[in-house]
């Protein structure tokens, strides 16, 4: 049980937390980088019609040649980096296993639960489909109202009519 507790925290909610911070990081960062072009510009963003030379400024990434030619550290920080995306193809690899054996659970446990608009186990999302449960968990994975569907999915929960299953009980 302790194991079982210890690969749940280890591959599910550390990854979980770190990506979500990551992401609000680099949301942080641009966000205000965003609002500055908008002001200065009369037009919003989609109704521009000229050609923007913004993609100019990615050739001050070649300053970091003239660095690398100078530093010796920098040179052996960036070798490693470059090294450690070699493992980056088996930890999609991991995530993608995750979900897939995450989407069975779901289906096999939730899958019988009954559609219901005013919650968030709707006609898009729900656990009947392998494909309608890999979008729900990514919907949870990237903190899309992950609390709501959890609660959702707890037990009182009416069962579907249409549902295959023979059921003791009309809940889930």
């Amino acid at each position: 049980m302790e194991m079982a507790v210890f690969y749940v925290v280890y591959f599910v909610v550390f990854p979980f937390f770190f990506i979500n911070i990551f992401v609000a990081l680099i949301i942080i960062t641009f966000q205000e980088q965003g609002e500055n072009e908008l002001i200065d510009q009369d037009l919003d963003k989609n109704q521009n019609n000229f050609i923007s030379l913004g993609f100019l400024r990615l050739f001050r990434a070649a300053r970091l040649i003239k660095l690398l030619r100078q530093g010796y550290t920098i040179r052996i920080l960036l070798w490693t980096f470059f090294q450690s995306l070699k493992a980056l193809p088996y930890v999609i690899l991991l995530i993608g296993m995750l979900f897939f054996i995450y989407a069975i659970i779901g289906m096999q446990v939730f899958g019988n639960i009954a559609l219901d608009p005013s919650t968030q186990i709707g006609r898009h999302n729900n656990f009947r489909t392998f494909l309608l449960a890999l979008i729900l968990l990514f919907r949870c994975a990237t903190g899309e109202n992950w609390q709501l569907i959890m609660l959702d999915c707890m037990g009182g929960k009416r069962c579907d009519d249409e549902s295959s299953m023979v059921v003791q009980k009309p809940f889930a």
